[in-house]
């Protein structure tokens, strides 16, 4: 197999960017996703907007459709928490764009997403390191393990933490 190949289902596959990011594998493992497009569909425009109670359409959409099908290590009230913190947080970036212009800048699809990931990522990292180092080692061993090509690397450390 040539390098920078992966075999799926008796197909050999070019690995681009994205297929060697161990974070990017684990983040879209607790959706059970596999690639960004995953979560939207043909129309992830549709998805934008906040609700009367500060919170993203997305948070029910993304539990509804993603977590209630597989054992995820997130919790509803814990993506529930993460879509209040990116609301508050857009809100007071937005704030005097939205009085100066007079209307409500919206949050793109993908941003939420970009701000979802690093609420995850931050909240492990402070609150339950272990796992979160446990939980990229795991990714990086699967990643191994399903891509024939992949370079090995060594375990990630606590130290490594702060630098992915």
């Amino acid at each position: 197999m040539a390098k920078n190949t992966k075999t799926t289902k008796n197909k050999q596959v070019k690995l681009n960017f994205h297929d060697h990011l161990i974070l990017n594998h684990w983040l879209l493992s607790l959706f059970n996703v596999e690639k960004l497009q995953d979560f939207f569909g043909k129309n992830p425009e549709s998805f934008e907007g906040i609700k009367g109670d500060n919170t993203l359409f997305l948070d029910e959409i993304l539990y509804g459709r993603f977590f209630s099908l597989h054992n995820s290590p997130i919790t509803q009230d814990e993506l529930h928490r993460y879509d209040l913190n990116i609301v508050k947080h857009w809100q007071k970036i937005t704030k005097n764009r939205n009085k100066k212009d007079g209307f409500e800048l919206k949050m793109k699809y993908f941003q939420y997403l970009s701000l979802l990931f690093t609420e995850i990522y931050l909240d492990w990292y402070f609150h339950k390191p272990h796992d979160l180092l446990n939980a990229l080692n795991q990714a990086k061993a699967d990643y191994e393990l399903n891509v024939k090509e992949a370079k090995i690397f060594s375990p990630f450390d606590l130290a490594d933490l702060a630098r992915l």
